[in-house]
C-alpha cells in the first residue's frame, strides 16, 4: 500500500443478463461457464480471464486513470472529468476491504486517487468502448 503500485486481479469476471451474449459476440473465443438462469441477479455466467492477464498478476503498474463506466443504450462514447473527492468516495464505497485498513487504507486510497486522472465514461456499444479505451491508452506524441 505504500509503493503506489497496483496489481491486476486475474479472476473470473461475473457477467449477467445481456452482457453474456454481448461478450460472446464481441469475443467469440472467450471461455465462460454455462449461463445460470433465474438467480437473484437474473441470468449469470463467469468469464475466464485471458491467459496473458493471469501470467501478469505479479507485475506491478502505476495507475494513470480511474474510469467509472456507465452503460446507456445507444449512448456515444464520452469520457468526462470526475472530481477526485467523488471518485475517492465511490471507490471507498465499492471496496470490500477499505474500512479494514483504517488510516493506512485512507492514505493509500488518497495517494491512488491523487496520482490518477479521474473520469466518468458513458457508452452504448462495446465496440465503441473498446476503441475509446485504446485511444485513451495510446502513447501521446510530443
Amino acid at each position: 500500500m505504500n509503493s503506489g503500485m497496483i496489481y491486476g486481479m486475474a479472476r473470473p469476471v461475473s457477467l449477467k443478463n445481456a452482457s453474456i451474449e454481448a461478450i460472446r459476440a464481441f469475443v467469440p473465443e472467450a471461455v465462460m461457464t454455462p449461463a445460470v438462469p433465474d438467480t437473484a441477479k437474473g441470468t449469470v455466467a463467469l468469464l475466464q480471464p485471458p491467459v496473458a492477464s493471469v501470467r501478469r498478476v505479479r507485475e506491478p503498474a502505476r495507475a494513470t486513470w480511474i474510469v467509472l463506466p456507465t452503460y446507456e443504450r445507444d449512448a456515444a462514447p464520452v469520457f468526462s472529468p470526475h472530481g477526485k473527492e467523488r471518485t475517492f468516495m465511490t471507490l471507498a464505497e465499492q471496496s470490500f476491504n477499505y474500512d479494514m485498513h483504517g488510516a493506512s487504507g485512507f492514505e493509500a486510497m488518497s495517494r491512488l486517487v491523487d496520482q490518477c486522472e479521474c473520469l466518468r465514461f458513458n457508452y452504448g456499444r462495446l465496440e465503441d468502448a473498446a476503441e475509446a479505451f485504446d485511444r485513451l491508452a495510446a502513447p501521446s506524441l510530443p
